[in-house]
């Protein structure tokens, strides 16, 4: 997974600040651009051609966020894209549809991107690919939403996501920043899940790398700080699915050797209740496990089992269900709320990880 940012110039006018924003992103990771064209009249304002070659001069791939009507504005056909490319662009997002037919015609413009909206309805992309696209050019991305509760339902985000992943298309994703600007008045974050709207830009990122169905994760709003990308970098280069842990009690060092410096798997005969890591159960002596409480263990809870317990002192699991406590189940600590979504996506014989949680990321 790979990560990109949007900048809106028609909005800010400050060309100096945009310039220096696109240094730090590309310096910090980001490779891909997200510019919206969506208010273009009838040609496109110097100040976003501007930054587009500016973008370009710094290595970035620049798709721009366009539609049928924006394109007629522009006098441009469906087999002049290559005007679009000489301005330095690498590709246009479809923001609207065409037929099926022009989409697949674009595609056979040389060495430039057609980026379909992921979130449309499923027979789109089942229209185009019957009428045998390039598929070398043809990539997509799903919409971002300013106003609130109209982000798609995760039913929805990861059914079109599986479509074209089946398809080998690219994909992308948008994620935002608490608090930034998109290209309209509405300040309410810009995701392309809603769910995803209030949480920390580490959580979101988390997700949409946990799905395994999205290739570029974009940020919406402007303007993502050094912090921000070094975030984003982070979790990018994570092996492991890897979950914030809240302690629930004061640990041991043998406790703190288990949460936070053993890569644990998820074993392979599956239970209903939870996911047992079973590898580190005899690398420590079993009376360092002393019972030290018997809260009842809720979804989320990460557990080791107690010397009580003797052949499963030292055991790890993560509760996926309410159970009762026994008095041999030492509850150390509780995934965070924003990553308890993760628990959907982690299968059997995975590898994963714990961090302690961080505040204000």
């Amino acid at each position: 997974m790979r990560f990109g940012i949007s900048i809106y110039p028609e909005v800010t006018k400050d060309i100096k600040r945009e310039k220096e924003y696109l240094k730090l992103a590309i310096e910090n990771g980001a490779y891909r651009l997200f510019i919206n064209l969506l208010d273009a009249k009838d040609e496109i304002s110097r100040d976003i051609l501007e930054v587009i070659k500016y973008a370009k001069h710094l290595g970035f791939m620049t798709i721009a966020d366009v539609n049928p009507e924006v394109l007629k504005k522009l006098n441009i056909k469906p087999n002049e894209l290559y005007k679009l490319k000489n301005l330095g662009l690498s590709g246009i997002r479809l923001d609207n549809i065409y037929n099926g037919i022009i989409e697949r015609e674009m595609t056979y413009n040389e060495d430039f991107k057609i980026e379909l909206n992921m979130s449309a309805r499923s027979e789109y992309l089942d229209f185009i690919l019957m009428n045998r696209p390039n598929m070398k050019n043809l990539i997509a991305c799903h919409n971002f939403y300013p106003r609130p509760y109209t982000g798609l339902s995760k039913e929805h985000f990861l059914k079109m996501s599986k479509k074209y992943k089946k398809f080998g298309i690219h994909t992308a994703a948008f994620v935002s920043i608490d608090g930034g600007f998109g290209p309209w008045p509405i300040k309410k974050n810009l995701p392309t899940l809603e769910e995803h709207r209030f949480k920390s830009l580490r959580s979101q990122i988390k997700e949409l790398k946990a799905t395994s169905l999205i290739d570029d994760v974009i940020i919406s709003n402007c303007y993502a700080t050094k912090k921000d990308f070094d975030i984003i970098n982070e979790v990018l280069n994570e092996e492991n699915m890897t979950f914030d842990l809240k302690l629930l009690t004061k640990i041991n060092n043998y406790e703190k050797e288990i949460l936070f410096n053993r890569v644990h798997n998820y074993r392979a005969d599956v239970s209903e209740y939870q996911i047992r890591s079973t590898l580190f159960r005899n690398d420590f002596d079993k009376s360092v496990f002393k019972s030290k409480n018997n809260i009842d263990i809720a979804c989320g809870h990460v557990t080791i089992d107690s010397c009580d317990y003797p052949h499963y002192s030292g055991e790890l699991q993560i509760a996926l269900k309410e159970m009762k406590n026994s008095g041999n189940v030492n509850v150390l600590a509780k995934i965070i709320d924003e990553d308890l979504c993760l628990l959907e996506y982690i299968k059997p014989m995975m590898n994963f990880e714990f961090k302690l949680e961080r505040e204000n990321i």
